[in-house]
């Protein structure tokens, strides 16, 4: 055997109301399931019953019986209220009693005073107080109450008749600050807390107060509270019992045996630890020899206060000088050697272990575990006593033995054993993937006398099965989702296939080969190739996105996540920006984007019902600048016929991904006229004998300056209809420069004829008389 690692130190939990969420006034809140909180690992647990003498905690009842159902220890405490003017030391002590019980059944610890306030009392007044508190507890139960109490809890020292004669629950949090951060591992800190003067030693150290506990819940839904105090018990499992029930024997001390070696004939040399729980300081041990009559013979007294390798991890309050050694005389015949402790303070002596002399080799498994798909690593170490050669070790699983020889370098064996360091062995050995299986371990005898002997079997959790892993995201693109995450089958090293089903059906195949350095951390027999990434393309809306792992050997294929992804999506969209008559044709221009894809999509333009295909692929920075996923690809332009007449123009974006429809851009009229000259006389007028005209034509044939002939009492006068008509622009779509003005010289007095005509200068048509006007 040997010392148990530090993680592995009897651990427990303290809980009051606090940890029942929702509780209020004489109502307990959400319970704690106490069935899980054993099955984490925790020995014992302590519940506030009492405050005062005037608060019982709602929850105790609750507690009290679910921690005893869940096969735990148990404990009550009492929190002081020191130089309460209503009731006393004793008072509040009865109080305890009255509703905490006696606390003297089968798996009932001792009950503890919770002092974390003085209540304005200096210490000797302090001391009283809790002197009387504490005697009537023990004068009630029969049983000697635990003290709760921080080396800096008030200024002064507690009387040392206290300090003599109860037992220290000491608070200290040296791996978190004040505002509840983790600093360090407490669990494998190898620091030590202040203890309050009068105290040696702790026998429970409250190590830490933001623990997360499986089974007490923070909420309804589940989720772990995570501010439980957790506790370190000083000693083993034994003395920790030792003190239900009506019992106080926890300072008998405590041990083993760890080895006997035979190097000769005559003598034994004999080694192991040994702790009593009252004393700090190294305890007497006395050995044994039994002859064959079993009864003893040849004594040794030692004193146990030499380096054990682990013990100080191990036992962290009272430190790693408690080993014993010694090279007794064997006589001829002797059987065994057995070691006791000698018990210092209260309880009694105690029997450390016995072992029968020869040579039979011996050991310890440290460790099995899976170390990747079909293959457990085992480590350890065994000594055959008879000599200092390398022991072979047998690895045996369903049957099948692997022969290895510990001859790996352990320093922490050689002074111990005095045989040297070669005696560590580690053992890889091949198992069937999945489910559990059992490596024994066994040392063979081979120098001396003796016979091989087992080392111990370790039961070995398989990586095996049915694939696992997880989706880590599920993204929106551009008519697409994308899927990475990862996968692993337990039964391969090798990477494997995931089925990407979207809204259930299954859409793309992919290969989880992609490197993800977390997983190979995580899972270091299977390597990083683990990781997956794909998309797919789909519509816009809400679709289901779900990924399969793939299974290779035993299980079957594993939803390994679903998700839900918003496609940004939907019918196609845009304008028709234009259509004009220019010459002989109408222009159309536009944009159109489908949201569903970035590519560029056809726009169909009807002309009075009749189609015409265009592709939206032209260049449109601005559709660029207000949709940047989609690219400027997306302007369309065309000329269509230009028949005579007014025409409807109607452009429609057509769907290209996603089944949305087609959807209608805009529509526009367009006017071509016909071929012949068309105007206005605006006015006519004679000022001072000067004929004044004015007016607009054009020739829809051309965009150009019309040429107007103006007559005046039949002479003759060509001028150009160039000038500015804002309101002629949009109309006719040719425009707004077909305006035109008209003066002639002073032509005297008397009746004017005037006739102005539009000449036809592009094109079919003729000349057209505007019209005629008389002034005087």
């Amino acid at each position: 055997m040997t010392a148990t690692p530090a993680s592995a130190l009897l651990r427990g939990i303290d809980v009051a109301s606090w940890q029942h969420p929702g509780t209020s006034g004489s109502t307990c809140g959400r319970p704690i399931d106490w069935a899980q909180v054993r099955y984490s690992g925790v020995s014992f647990a302590y519940v506030k019953s009492t405050e005062a003498t005037g608060y019982t905690n709602p929850c105790f009842a609750q507690d009290w019986a679910g921690i005893a159902g869940a096969g735990l220890l148990r404990g009550s405490y009492h929190y002081a209220k020191p130089a309460l003017p209503v009731s006393t030391a004793i008072d509040q002590a009865r109080y305890f009693v009255s509703r905490a019980g006696s606390m003297t059944g089968p798996g009932d610890l001792p009950g503890m005073l919770d002092l974390e306030e003085t209540g304005g009392l200096n210490a000797p007044q302090l001391s009283d107080w809790t002197r009387a508190f504490m005697s009537e507890v023990t004068l009630l139960t029969g049983k000697k109450p635990v003290l709760y109490m921080g080396a800096f809890f008030f200024p002064g020292t507690m009387a040392a008749d206290i300090s003599a004669n109860y037992r220290i629950w000491l608070p200290s949090y040296m791996c978190q600050n004040n505002v509840g951060e983790r600093l360090c591992d407490p669990y494998t800190d190898a620091r030590q807390p202040r203890l309050p003067t009068g105290w040696s030693s702790w026998t429970w150290w409250q190590f830490s107060s933001i623990e997360n506990v499986p089974g007490v819940y923070a909420n309804s839904t589940g989720t772990a509270l995570d501010n439980v105090d957790m506790n370190f018990f000083c000693c083993d499992l034994a003395s920790l019992q030792a003190l239900t029930g009506s019992g106080g024997g926890a300072g008998s001390p405590f041990g083993i045996l760890h080895s006997i070696s035979v190097p000769e004939p005559t003598y034994a040399n004999v080694f192991g630890w040994a702790i009593d729980p009252d004393s700090r300081d190294p305890i007497p041990v006395d050995v044994y020899v039994y002859g064959p009559d079993g009864q003893p013979g040849v004594g040794q007294r030692l004193d146990a206060g030499g380096e054990f390798p682990g013990l100080a991890a191990a036992y962290p309050g009272f430190g790693g000088a408690h080993a014993y050694f010694t090279a007794i005389p064997v006589p001829l015949g002797a059987k065994q050697v057995c070691a006791f402790g000698i018990n210092v303070g209260s309880g009694g002596n105690s029997l450390l272990g016995c072992k029968s002399l020869g040579g039979d080799p011996f050991g310890v498994i440290d460790t099995a575990r899976a170390v990747g798909p079909g293959r457990i690593e085992v480590t350890g170490w065994a000594i055959d006593p008879n000599g200092a050669t390398s022991t072979p070790i047998v690895a045996r699983v369903n049957g099948v033995d692997t022969v290895v020889t510990a001859n790996q370098d352990r320093p922490d064996l050689g002074n111990p054993s005095g045989l040297g360091n070669l005696h560590g062995y580690t053992a890889s050995v091949v198992v069937p993937a999945g489910g559990t299986a059992q490596v024994c371990m066994g040392a063979v005898n081979s120098i001396g006398p003796g016979s091989s002997a087992s080392l111990g079997c370790r039961t070995v959790a398989l990586p095996g099965g049915s694939p696992i892993g997880v989706v880590d995201t599920a993204t929106a693109g551009i008519g697409s989702l994308s899927v990475t995450g990862w996968v692993v089958d337990p039964d391969t090293a090798a990477a494997i296939d995931v089925h990407v089903y979207v809204d259930g059906v299954g859409r793309v195949a992919l290969r989880a080969d992609g490197t993800r350095d977390d997983v190979a951390a995580g899972f270091p027999g299977y390597g990083a190739t683990r990781g997956y990434n794909g998309s797919v393309s789909v519509g816009g809306g809400v679709h289901s996105v779900c990924v399969y792992g793939i299974n290779v050997g035993v299980g079957t294929n594993v939803l390994v996540g679903c998700r839900n992804v918003q496609i940004g999506g939907g019918a196609p969209f845009g304008a028709l920006d234009t259509a004009t008559l220019v010459n002989d044709t109408i222009q159309v221009t536009g944009w159109a984007v489908d949201p569903d894809t970035a590519a560029s999509i056809l726009v169909h333009v009807y002309l009075d019902g009749q189609g015409y295909a265009f592709t939206a692929d032209g260049n449109r920075p601005d559709i660029a600048g207000g949709l940047p996923a989609y690219g400027a690809a997306h302007g369309f332009s065309g000329a269509l016929p230009a028949p005579d007449g007014v025409h409807s123009v109607c452009a429609y974006a057509i769907d290209a991904v996603g089944g949305n429809g087609n959807r209608l851009l805009g529509c526009k009229t367009v006017m071509v006229p016909v071929g012949n000259p068309i105007g206005f006389i605006d006015g006519v007028s004679v000022v001072n004998g000067v004929v004044n005209a004015n007016g607009w034509a054009i020739d829809p044939n051309t965009s150009s300056a019309d040429v107007v002939h103006v007559y005046v009492n039949g002479f003759g006068f060509q001028i150009s209809a160039d000038g500015s008509r804002p309101d002629l622009g949009n109309p006719w779509g040719l425009g707004s420069n077909h305006g035109w003005t008209f003066s002639t010289g002073r032509i005297g007095s008397g009746n004017q004829h005037i006739c102005v005509y539009a000449l036809n200068i592009a094109g079919s048509g003729s000349h057209q008389l505007l019209g005629c006007r008389d002034v005087s």
